[in-house]
């Protein structure tokens, strides 16, 4: 039996656990522009899905991945549904789920050609969960323990480092259009490592924050976000830099 997430009604959450069936033609990597827009460089070719976000209010499904763009446009089928894809990057896809759709187990496919490596698919489940039940009672405290002998001296460690020496906010803006998504990277420069990082909170329920990670090598904050409404923003986003010695 396939693993199945479950996703509640009228709420987002994340689908999280995958089959994939796509067919790896060989072993790279991505990376993105140091002017934060995203590019690909040479990549796994198969088509594969990571994960799957639904909001049922915006009756949205977006589609995370890799090699969404290695055919034709990408044909995204929730059962035997085919879904209208609104928009779609080599990363994600942005999708609209039919009106009205029931609980139940779902197949989702998607896939951009003939060839085995330009499919794979997801198991989803849509249903609702149960009431949250009662808080149990606090238990009693135990006992308090013996005293236990005292341990050895241990070695002295070697001196630290001097510690941090400067913190900075770098920021990066994106403008992303009406009906559409957008992902961006606010890199720190070299040698500082990222602590945190986001971005501007905008008050438009249209706005779909879809990743919002650090990145290590190289440091910087990255972010996605998809824009259902018919207005554009300009959204600027967030690293937390620090360099230390």
């Amino acid at each position: 039996m396939r693993p199945m997430d479950r996703i509640c009604s009228g709420t987002l959450k994340s689908v999280i656990v995958r089959t994939a069936l796509a067919v790896m033609a060989c072993l790279t990597f991505s990376g993105f522009s140091e002017a934060g827009v995203f590019k690909d460089t040479p990549a796994d070719t198969g088509l594969v899905i990571t994960r799957v976000s639904v909001d049922f209010d915006q009756r949205a499904l977006l589609v995370e991945g890799r090699n969404f763009d290695t055919g034709s446009t990408p044909v995204v089928l929730l059962g035997e549904a085919v879904l209208e894809v609104r928009h779609y990057t080599t990363n994600a896809i942005a999708a609209v789920l039919p009106d009205g759709i029931a609980a139940g187990d779902y197949l989702l496919t998607v896939t951009t050609g003939n060839a085995v490596k330009q499919t794979d698919r997801y198991d989803l489940t849509f249903g609702a969960v149960g009431p949250r039940g009662a808080q149990g009672e606090t238990g009693p405290a135990g006992p308090q323990g013996t005293q236990g002998l005292q341990g050895p001296a241990g070695p002295q460690g070697p001196q630290g480092p001097s510690g941090i020496l400067a913190v900075t906010v770098r920021t990066a803006q994106i403008t992303i259009p009406g009906l559409s998504l957008r992902e961006w990277i606010v890199y720190c420069n070299a040698g500082e490592v990222v602590t945190g990082g986001g971005l501007q909170i905008i008050d438009d329920p249209k706005l779909f924050v879809w990743k919002n990670i650090p990145l290590s090598n190289p440091a910087g904050w990255h972010l996605g976000v998809s824009n259902y409404g018919a207005a554009t923003w300009t959204i600027t986003g967030y690293a937390v830099c620090v360099k230390v010695q």
